[in-house]
């Protein structure tokens, strides 16, 4: 039985399935097996002793992975897609680039945080913050609606949250010159925690699909046949999930942000009457009525807010709410009026929330950048790491763990780049705060014979056996390699002297 399979018939949901659905689904979970299975470690390019799997989630396109992050100790989900849709490795390259938007973003309450992108076997991963959500709704929006578990006053407050994590983003690319837009609203990439906070997930996959000559077609999970509608889905090269699709995007045009406000009002008319405005059988039906077909009004709401969805869902984006600046103090203006005693609530949840540095969210999104090769970038994020521990209140223990963490990073940094004597200061600096990590010795004595100081180097080579030594981990990866160095310098040197 399939993960979706198993699911529903435990919810006792399954026998309101259609048998075409159900064929379906069942096809899907057959055509689509899972690499890795419970209990695996699934290894990846720089993540040290891997990720053992924990819980696996099927959709369409790929599987999601619950797993332990194995050196860091915390639980992460990495989202992966199937091999027929990088036909090559530009298409992999293409992918890495687009996905690497969702990194740039770093670190917001309301926004699912990127750790990195990494490949293996073949496949593409996509390593992301897990969010448990809600024991009875699960962790995404779909669940909450499908669930009857929101009413007005909690539709609105997921709304102003989702707002929040969209101004951040259009922020973070207003700093970069580059315009942002995430192309793919809906339900089920706004995830929502067991305290109801809302995180938007899968920012820049859609513009990175759209770039994939693979066929997409209509990749449905169960969870998608519930809503009777329709998943991610390509034609030609027009990708989008049609429920929640703008004028724009059916008709094949540029998309700006606006297009992205239309996709929310969608969302945001599914959580106050528990449907999409338009429920449709075929791609084309879907995309006559985004065109030309006024969506009914929502009943028992005030008419504010109906107003407010109305001009999310024009036709014209020009007669749209102009960004979601506008949108969220529309929404409060609603919320106050109508709703005063969540107001307090609510407002808390943005309050100081929209531009928070801090050393955690630095170090990880320099993490993801140097995953992708962009070492200058992470460069800056590990300096302003440090600076902010630094002249932090942190605790005493934590400030110089984050230190020297931020220096080691840089060391890395600056050797890949082939800067091998920045590398070593700041290798020193991180030795200094932190004499008995064995990793930081081994790449500076890698630094010193690059620049072809082999004293220095096999002096440091012995420290690092020192520290290495009785370290599983470091006596099966790492200290045959140097043993080897060493050998091999000490040829050299004696070469010299003769």
């Amino acid at each position: 039985m399939g993960i979706w399979s198993s699911f529903w018939k435990k919810k006792g949901k399954r026998d309101s399935l259609s048998e075409d659905t159900r064929k379906h689904v069942a096809e899907r979970e057959k055509a689509l097996p899972c690499t890795w299975q419970v209990g695996d470690v699934i290894s990846l390019p720089i993540y040290p002793k891997g990720f053992k799997v924990l819980g696996i989630k099927s959709g369409g396109m790929g599987h999601v992975y619950i797993c332990q992050w194995t050196s860091q100790g915390k639980l992460v989900a990495l989202k992966t897609f199937h091999r027929r849709l990088f036909e090559n490795k530009e298409a992999i390259d293409r992918f890495r680039w687009e996905a690497e938007v969702w990194i740039r973003l770093g670190e917001h309450k309301n926004i699912v945080k990127a750790e990195g992108v990494s490949e293996s076997s073949g496949y593409v991963f996509v390593v992301i913050e897990y969010v448990a959500g809600d024991t009875h709704y699960g962790n995404d929006l779909s669940g909450w609606i499908r669930g009857r578990g929101i009413d007005v006053p909690l539709s609105l407050d997921f709304a102003v949250q989702f707002c929040s994590g969209m101004i951040y983003a259009h922020k973070i690319f207003l700093e970069m010159k580059k315009a942002f837009v995430h192309r793919d609203i809906k339900p089920g990439n706004i995830m929502v925690t067991g305290d109801k906070i809302v995180k938007i997930t899968d920012f820049g996959l859609v513009k990175a699909f759209s770039q994939i000559k693979a066929d997409i077609g209509d990749e449905r999970t169960e969870d998608d046949m519930h809503q009777k509608g329709f998943g991610l889905t390509k034609m030609g090269s027009i990708l989008g999930t049609p429920a929640y699709m703008a004028p724009e995007q059916w008709l094949g045009e540029d998309v700006d942000h606006r297009a992205d406000i239309y996709g929310f009002a969608c969302v945001l008319y599914e959580m106050l009457t528990g449907q999409p405005p338009f429920m449709c059988e075929s791609w084309h039906e879907f995309k006559a009525h985004h065109l030309k077909i006024k969506p009914k009004a929502i009943p028992n709401v005030p008419s504010e807010l109906n107003a407010l969805v109305v001009q999310c869902l024009e036709k014209e984006r020009d007669k749209r709410y102009p960004d979601f600046e506008t949108l969220r103090r529309g929404l409060i203006n609603v919320i106050k009026v109508y709703y005063p005693k969540t107001t307090g609530d609510i407002l808390g949840k943005i309050e100081n929330n929209d531009s928070q540095d801090t050393v955690g969210g630095l170090l990880r999104k320099g993490f993801g950048l140097k995953e992708l090769g962009l070492n200058n970038e992470a460069i800056e994020c590990y300096k302003k790491a440090a600076e902010l521990a630094l002249n932090s209140a942190l605790s005493p223990e934590y400030r110089s763990q984050s230190v020297w963490l931020a220096y080691s990073l840089l060391g890395n940094c600056y050797k890949d780049l082939g800067q091998y004597s920045k590398a070593i200061k700041y290798f020193n600096e991180a030795v200094g705060i932190n004499p008995t990590d064995a990793k930081d010795h081994y790449q500076l004595a890698q630094c010193h014979e690059n620049l072809g100081q082999y004293q220095e180097a096999i002096k440091i080579w012995q420290k690092y056996f020192e520290i290495a030594t009785n370290d599983p981990y470091e006596e099966e990866h790492w200290m045959p390699k140097a043993h080897q160095q060493v050998q091999d310098l000490k040829r050299k040197l004696s070469g010299k002297r003769r």
